[in-house]
């Protein structure tokens, strides 16, 4: 019998709703996702399903991950005096360029909280040595360490940003359902309908807005690729946001959470929308990534641009990596890791179905995910994404059905012990935050 057919994970409903159960089947998911992942394309290849075989670019992808990772690893101990008994100061380890295939040490008897246990057990990529041990404590002094010493692949001297070692870190938003709304036109039948340059519909885009604040969704994601940021003046975005933002507010939203898309390639115009988007009460942004010159673009480059938009950016930034509006440019797991350490960098969203990527980045240990948040923009990659740790989703099919989506991301939530949300609205949700 097919491993495909023969491993199949129990029905939630079947299962104890128990702290104790909850974390068996989250040790049972992440096992068959890690064997799977790790099988070759030689004798036994038959036997693994499509869906889990690594192409010879991805394998690339996590391996340079994983040597990165833990090479991170090694020198932050170099630099904290951890250093060798035997051996005085150690040489660099020859770390495997294949996934580590032994199971996570068992954390259960340490009694840390479930987020904590979820994002502090180390992944197949990033298994520690015996004097490389990592626990959930360690994570947040982690990504302080990693503000002043994490360098740009290939300029050993050259620091990641720079003058940021004093700013103070940015909240990331709250995790959730959030709705990338479109932007609404006028319909032909409109008195003032252009063709060519359609004035917009800002009645109908603030009640959409209201609607699914009504309905459970998180917050908002205005002028993003669904918003058509592309085909927008600066005036109209100004205009959307503020628009948006008045009617929520007399609707009894106050401060419900909107994001700001931005698309352009120049950063001082990057800044300059960012802004804009705070002036008109968006309190993040959401940028996507430059890509015109695709065959040019590096890692290093990509590292360059985001540090210099959020060293002047007056709300904190998001990483937007959507390859199929990109040039298909690919932002490495470790360069998301380098960015997280930047103060006003306070997340990102993956729109594209590589779940091994979205899982480096939401279980990375040199990531703070108390301040950085991992989104997906695929809703049906939700239930993936929470169970190795994600934060939610950014999906346009919730702008459609948005309690739906509301409800599968409450049943989760629900089952992990956190309380059913399934009736609490997004002004609800913000006011209780502000309180926290």
């Amino acid at each position: 019998m097919a491993p495909a057919q023969g491993r199949q994970l129990e029905p939630t409903r079947h299962t104890t709703k128990s702290s104790k159960s909850f974390k068996s089947f989250k040790t049972k998911l992440f096992s068959f996702f890690r064997r799977k992942r790790v099988v070759g394309a030689g004798d036994n290849s038959e036997q693994v399903p499509p869906s889990f075989l690594l192409s010879l670019r991805d394998q690339a992808k996590v391996d340079a991950a994983n040597r990165a990772i833990k090479e991170r690893i090694f020198r932050q101990n170099i630099s904290q005096g951890q250093k060798s008994k035997e051996n005085g100061a150690p040489s660099p380890p020859n770390f495997s360029s294949k996934l580590d295939t032994q199971p996570p040490p068992d954390r259960s008897k340490e009694g840390p909280s479930k987020a904590a246990t979820l994002r502090a057990v180390p992944e197949p990529h990033s298994i520690p040595s015996s004097r490389q041990e990592i626990v959930a404590k360690d994570v947040p002094a982690r990504r302080e360490d990693s503000i002043n010493t994490e360098l740009v692949e290939g300029s050993p001297n050259r620091a990641t940003f720079s003058a940021t070692a004093s700013m103070a870190k940015s909240n990331a938003p709250p995790r959730g359902v959030y709705v990338p709304v479109p932007t609404f036109f006028a319909k032909k039948s409109a008195r003032n309908y252009d063709e060519i340059s359609p004035p917009l519909d800002l009645e109908t885009q603030a009640r959409h807005a209201i609607h699914l604040a009504k309905s459970g969704i998180r917050g908002l994601v205005i002028l993003g690729s669904t918003g058509e940021a592309v085909h927008v003046t600066t005036a109209e975005r100004k205009e959307i946001i503020s628009r948006v933002k008045h009617e929520l507010e007399k609707a009894g939203y106050p401060n419900y959470p909107l994001i700001a898309g931005t698309a352009t390639q120049n950063i001082d115009e990057t800044i300059e929308m960012l802004a804009a988007a705070k002036e008109a009460g968006a309190q993040w942004g959401l940028c996507l990534a430059p890509a015109y010159f695709a065959t040019a673009v590096s890692q290093e480059g990509i590292v360059k641009w985001y540090n210099a938009v959020a060293n002047k950016s007056p709300i904190p930034v998001m990483i937007y990596h959507y390859p199929g509006v990109s040039n298909n440019i690919a932002i490495a797991p470790s360069t998301f890791a380098k960015l997280a350490a930047h103060p006003n960098i306070v997340g990102c969203k993956l729109s594209y179905g590589a779940i091994d990527d979205h899982t480096l980045i939401a279980n990375d240990p040199a990531i703070d995910h108390a301040h950085f948040a991992t989104f997906t923009g695929l809703g049906q990659q939700l239930l993936p994404l929470l169970t190795v740790g994600g934060d939610g989703t950014i999906d346009a099919l919730a702008g459609v059905f948005p309690k739906t989506v509301v409800r599968l991301y409450n049943l989760f939530r629900e089952y992990e012990g956190e309380g059913d949300g399934s009736k609490t609205d997004g002004a609800q949700q913000a006011q209780r935050d502000e309180t926290a």
